[in-house]
This record gives structure tokens, sequence and C-alpha cells, in this order.
């Protein structure tokens, strides 16, 4: 009996050594167990190491959460596209991206309910315009590009009734927003009622200026505790 016991433990023991290799070892899309083993379990590996995509590669790249829920699924196409679905640890969708060569580029991300929360979309590596929605699926917020730098901000109520409208100019210091410009008033077209905010090199709000027919009638002074 013991003739039999020792070569069967050491056969099994073969196995799980096989199998243990093979797993840390091996590609890791070759499964999501190959890829959990080697993204969580195996120290010997820099996880920059496992979550590199080859440089050429082509098709579909998973990634996988610990618990084994589908992290991101991106689907490659070198020189043309490459679209990313990512999820979150209770496998609930939550942000789908397309890139494309040609510079567009269209990012949307969802409520836990499924419906969207916001899309942003570039055309030629640059922002044209992005669109927030409340959980319910209504239209929150817009913001339209204008040029390099002026955008079109206009908020939404529930009922489809525009909030506020407003024409944001931003002006660049080491490429930071130095001040914005806000028209509050959408009922009055030539926006007789404004406010300008200017902000310091780290985009902190310093102080609020409002004006009413072209004056300024009022300034608020952020105070920050020193």
């Amino acid at each position: 009996m013991r003739n039999l016991i020792i070569p069967t433990v050491c056969s099994v023991l073969g196995l799980i050594l096989s199998l243990v290799l093979w797993l840390y070892f091996g590609s890791d899309q070759t499964s999501k167990y190959h890829f959990i083993a080697q993204w969580h379990y195996n120290p010997t590996k820099k996880k920059s190491e496992i979550a590199l995509r080859p440089k050429n590669f082509k098709g579909i790249w998973k990634t996988y959460y610990k618990n084994g829920i589908l992290t991101t699924e991106e689907t490659v196409v070198p020189g043309k596209s490459l679209k990313i679905i990512g999820y979150d640890q209770e496998g609930v969708l939550n942000i789908k991206s397309v890139f494309l060569s040609s510079g567009k580029s269209i990012i949307e991300r969802y409520y836990k309910t499924g419906s969207i929360m916001h899309q942003m979309i570039n055309e030629n590596d640059i922002f044209k315009y992005r669109k927030d929605f409340y959980e319910s699926g209504e239209l929150k917020t817009k913001t339209e590009r204008v040029n390099a730098y002026e955008r079109t901000f206009t908020e939404y109520l529930k009922n489809g009734e525009i909030k506020i409208k407003s024409l944001r100019t931003y002006y660049k210091n080491k490429g930071k927003s130095l001040n914005t410009l806000h028209i509050y008033d959408v009922s009055i077209l030539d926006y007789s009622k404004y406010s300008i905010e200017y902000f310091d090199s780290n985009e902190i709000l310093q102080k609020t200026e409002f004006f009413e027919k072209g004056k300024l009638v009022k300034t608020e002074t952020e105070q920050y505790p020193k």
C-alpha cells in the first residue's frame, strides 16, 4: 500500500506545481485565473509588467479584480481604434471609451443604475463638448467649445427649462485658468447682468466682481484661514 501512496502523492504534488507554474508564468490573457494569479498573487512580477499590452497587440485585452470580476475589456485595432469598457468591483458598467486614430474620442460614464452620467467628445484631440445627465436620464448640463478660450455652459432643470446659461472665457497662465466670465441672466440678451471670477495660478478662487449694465456693483473676496 505504501508503495502506491508515495507515487500518488508525488504525482498530485507534481500536478499542483505544474498548475501553479502554468498560472504564474503563462500569458496573463490565457484566462482570468492567469491574470488574477499574476496580477494579484505573484510577488515576483511587477504589476506594470503584467498590465502593459504589447505594442502591436491586436484583439481583446482583459483585466480582472481580485474577486474575479472583469475590470476592463479593451478592443484594440492597431493604428485605427481602441475601445475600452470598464466595470466596478460589483460588475456594474461604469465607463465606455472609444479612441480613434483620427483624434476623435468619446468617453461615457454611467450611474450604478445603468443610466448615463456624462458624455464627453473630442475631435482632432481637441475638446468639443460635454453633457451631464440626471440619474433619471434628463440632460443636466452642456458645455460646448466656441474657440480655444471660450466655452458656452448651460444648466437645465429636469423639465428641460434653462436654469443658467453662461459664456466662460479662460485666460491661460502656465497652462492654468486665471479667470472665468460667467453670464447668469439668460433672460437679458445684452447680458446686462454678469460676474467675473478671478483665480490664482492654482485655480483657487480669489474674488468675484458683479456687474449690472456694465457697471461694477459688488465685489466679493474669498477669505481663507491663514
